[in-house]
C-alpha cells in the first residue's frame, strides 16, 4: 500500500466529509454552548488536515503542510478536554494535577510547530531534531490520553454520562496516533497501512462526538472534586512507555534480525506490563500512599 495511493486519499476524503460535516452541524445548533464550539474548531481542524492530505496526494501542494495541519490538528483535540476541566469556578484538585501536563504538552505542540515551520521555509531537520520531533508526537498521543482519562474522572458521577462517548472518541484519537508513532520510533521507520487509513479510522469516530454533542446540549457539565490516583497512575505508565520507547530506540541501532526481534519484544511487554500495572490493586494502594505523602510534605512546607 502506497502513502499516497487509492486508499490513502479516499480514506482521508472521507474523514474530511465526516469532520467537516460534524463541525457545520454542531456550530449551527442553538445552544452549543463553548464546549461545542471547542468540538466544532476541533472537527474544522481536522477537516482540514483531511483535505491537506487528500490535495497533497491530488495535486503540487507541499508535502510539508501535511505535518503542520496535524499539529494544528492534535492541539485542537486538547485543547478539548484542558478547558472543559477548567470551566468550574473553583479550581479542582484535577486541574491542579494536570497542570504540569499542559504544560509539557504545550512545549511538544510549541516544538512541533517550530519543526513544522522550519521544514515548511526549506530545512532538512534530521538526527537528534527529527527524533525530538518523532518523540514529541508520542508524547502528545500519551498526554490526550491522559487529559481524556482526568476529564472523565474528574467529571461528576450526574454529567458522566453526557460526556463518555466524548472521552472515548478523544481517546480513541489518541490511542491511534499512539500505536502509529510507537511503531515508527521504535523501527525507525513509518507503518504506511496504518498512515493511510488513519482517517477512515478517525471518521468512525464522528457518530460519538456528534451523540456526545447531543447529550451536552443545554446541560452544565460539572466537575466533581477528584482523586488524584487516575491522573498518577496514568502519568506513571506514560512515562514508562516513553522510557521503552527510547529504550527501543536504542536497540533498532542494533540492526538486523536481532535487533528487530528485541524491538517487538519490547513493545509487547511495555503494552503488556503498563495494563498490568492499571489493573493492579497493589500497585494503586502504593499509589495513594505516595500521594499522601506528597500532600503531607506539602502541607509541612506551606506552615
Amino acid at each position: 500500500m502506497e502513502v499516497f495511493g487509492p486508499v490513502g486519499i479516499t480514506s482521508h476524503a472521507l474523514a474530511a466529509l465526516a469532520y467537516a460535516g460534524l463541525a457545520l452541524w454542531v456550530t449551527a445548533r442553538r445552544g452549543a454552548g463553548p464546549a461545542g464550539l471547542l468540538l466544532a474548531l476541533a472537527a474544522a481542524l481536522t477537516a482540514l488536515w483531511a483535505l491537506t492530505f487528500v490535495l497533497v496526494a491530488t495535486s503540487d501542494a507541499r508535502p510539508t503542510w501535511l505535518p503542520l495541519a496535524e499539529t494544528l490538528r492534535s492541539a485542537a483535540w486538547l485543547l478539548l478536554p484542558a478547558m472543559l476541566l477548567t470551566r468550574s469556578g473553583d479550581t479542582t484538585d484535577g486541574a491542579r494535577h494536570a497542570s504540569p501536563v499542559w504544560i509539557v504538552l504545550g512545549l511538544c505542540v510549541l516544538a512541533q510547530l517550530a519543526i513544522d515551520l522550519l521544514a515548511h521555509g526549506g530545512a532538512q531537520p534530521g538526527g537528534l531534531v527529527a527524533y525530538v520531533y518523532q518523540f514529541a508526537r508520542l508524547a502528545i498521543a500519551i498526554g490526550g490520553l491522559l487529559l481524556a482519562h482526568n476529564f472523565y474522572v474528574n467529571t461528576a458521577a450526574s454529567s458522566r454520562w453526557a460526556i463518555q462517548l466524548l472521552c472515548i472518541g478523544l481517546g480513541a484519537i489518541f490511542a491511534y496516533d499512539l500505536n502509529l508513532y510507537t511503531w515508527q520510533l521504535l523501527t525507525g521507520s513509518l507503518n504506511v497501512d496504518l498512515f493511510a487509513v488513519r482517517g477512515a479510522a478517525l471518521a468512525l469516530v464522528v457518530p460519538l462526538f456528534a451523540a456526545s454533542a447531543r447529550r451536552t446540549r443545554g446541560r452544565e457539565i460539572k466537575l466533581s472534586r477528584t482523586v488524584a490516583l487516575q491522573t498518577f497512575s496514568l502519568a506513571g505508565v506514560g512515562g514508562y512507555l516513553v522510557l521503552m520507547s527510547l529504550l527501543g530506540y536504542g536497540l533498532s541501532l542494533v540492526g538486523g534480525d536481532w535487533g528487530q526481534l528485541l524491538q517487538i519484544t519490547l513493545v509487547f511487554g511495555a503494552l503488556l506490563l503498563a495494563v498490568v500495572v492499571v489493573v493492579s490493586g497493589r500497585f494503586r494502594a502504593w499509589a495513594r500512599v505516595q500521594i499522601a505523602k506528597i500532600g503531607r510534605a506539602s502541607c509541612r512546607e506551606r506552615v
